[in-house]
């Protein structure tokens, strides 16, 4: 969110740098085995080393900008303006911010940790004795609905401190997460917002004057360990994405403004990822137009079954209408797309390596 820069940094350094660490750690700790006769020892060792890594990681993109600008306030605009430029990359990350879906995956042993920041969401499916595909969020989502993201955040700053988490369910009217990478205006001095990061975009200048006691939000992920075993002939599939996915099975931004449909996306997204032939008609009805299965058909991607079901299924007007760019980028659109991101693995199928 706010640019692209933090979520493609993260993207690309994280995941690897998560993996490598979990096998010095095992190397390290356990004599470079992991299995199920000492997992249940190793599962707090890594769980406490992702979520220091992940912290720290967070860390590093914030130093980047307070190792140039020990105390900002000395600056002149001039020299202030001459040092983004040259660093301007950098600053950009720590301004930015991006939520975090992640899985360390052991598919030899069969065992997991997910790990999430922000409001993305990291999700198990799997099928019950049914037939019929299931799913389960692994991870608490960081926003203000969340009634302990919302005591957490307001009881951490003076009572004189008002509106902290607005009636939209935003922090200072801003930002609708209460943990994220990056997002350093809401972490660390206001004089930083004030001598730096107005300056990359002057729409964080109205933000001075409310932000009274950083930091407002964190990077500490929820993490959660994930024993597969009882679950592996269940054809379990690994899901991940952000929280435009919300935003399009609610329907309260895109095609259904006055009737939200409040559902649990874990309710709807597990039924898109069915291989049945035949569709169930609650959830037709919950988003309001018929699906169809595997639509992404030869493209055979599972992803793009989801996303095409949600956006429109069979209906071929509210897909010309998604994937109209005047209609999203007019000035006062009918609705809003949120930036939308999906990621399904099916763990049955991989290849054993962390």
């Amino acid at each position: 969110h706010g640019g692209p820069e933090t979520s493609e940094y993260t993207a690309k350094y994280l995941p690897r740098h998560l993996a490598a660490t979990v096998e010095r750690s095992i190397g390290k700790h356990f004599g470079g085995r992991l299995d199920h006769t000492n997992i249940h020892e190793a599962e707090p060792v890594i769980t406490a080393m992702l979520k220091r890594e992940i912290v720290r990681f967070d860390w590093i993109i914030g130093r980047a900008v307070i190792d140039v600008y020990p105390d900002p306030r000395t600056l002149s605009e001039e020299e202030a303006l001459r040092l983004i430029d040259e660093h301007k990359e950098a600053f950009a990350r720590a301004m930015h911010g991006t939520t975090l879906t992640v899985a360390v995956v052991d598919i030899a042993h069969r065992v997991m940790w997910a790990a999430g920041v922000g409001d993305s969401t990291i999700a198990l499916s799997t099928l019950d004795s049914a037939g019929v595909r299931r799913a389960e969020r692994l991870c608490e989502i960081h926003n203000f609905k969340n009634p302990q993201e919302y005591y957490r955040t307001v009881m951490a700053h003076h009572h004189t401190e008002k509106n902290i988490v607005e009636a939209d369910n935003s922090l200072l009217g801003c930002l609708s997460m209460s943990r994220a990478i990056g997002d350093f205006s809401f972490k660390i001095h206001r004089e930083y917002l004030r001598h730096i990061f107005q300056h990359i975009n002057p729409k964080y200048a109205q933000l001075y004057e409310r932000l009274r006691t950083p930091p407002y939000i964190t990077a500490e992920p929820s993490v959660r360990f994930v024993d597969l075993r009882p679950v592996w002939r269940n054809d379990p599939m690994l899901i991940l994405f952000s929280d435009g996915v919300d935003l399009l099975v609610d329907g309260d931004f895109v095609f259904s403004p006055d009737k939200p449909s409040k559902l649990d996306t874990m309710d709807i997204v597990p039924a898109l990822l069915s291989d049945s032939d035949t569709v169930d008609p609650r959830v037709e009805s919950a988003l309001g137009h018929e699906m169809e299965p595997r639509w992404s058909r030869a493209e055979d991607n599972m992803a793009v079954d989801i996303l095409g079901n949600l956006l429109g299924g069979t209906d071929a007007e509210r897909l010309e209408m998604v994937m109209d760019h005047q209609r999203l980028l007019a000035e006062d659109p009918i609705f809003h797309i949120d930036d939308t991101t999906i990621v399904v693995a099916r763990l049955a199928s991989g290849s054993g390596k962390i």
